[in-house]
């Protein structure tokens, strides 16, 4: 019952309180990097060009790989405590009478 609770409390915390402010802080990351060509469309590594010079922009792309991160861990307790739970569960059925 503990690792659904735990499951439960932190997807509705990623949910309601850190999805919102990655995504905002994406469109205002995006709507920036549409200005200097080639930037923003690489994958993998961030190379962010002439951008690298505004701090403005920096501190954007710093907050939103912090809180991506924190998202990242969230899910992947979620997950840990999912399994644990299914173990758990699992481990619980009796198939003979």
């Amino acid at each position: 019952v503990t690792a659904l609770s735990t499951s439960f409390l932190l997807e509705s915390l990623a949910r309601l309180y850190l999805a919102p402010k990655v995504v905002e802080l994406i469109k205002k990351k995006t709507a920036i990097e549409k200005t200097q060509p080639g930037v923003g469309t690489e994958v993998g590594r961030h190379e962010p060009g002439a951008l690298a010079a505004c701090p403005h922009y920096m501190a954007l792309h710093r907050q939103f790989r912090l809180k991506h991160m924190g998202m990242a861990i969230v899910n992947i307790t979620t997950i840990a405590s999912t399994i644990l739970q299914l173990i758990h569960l699992s481990q619980s059925i009796c198939f003979t009478p």
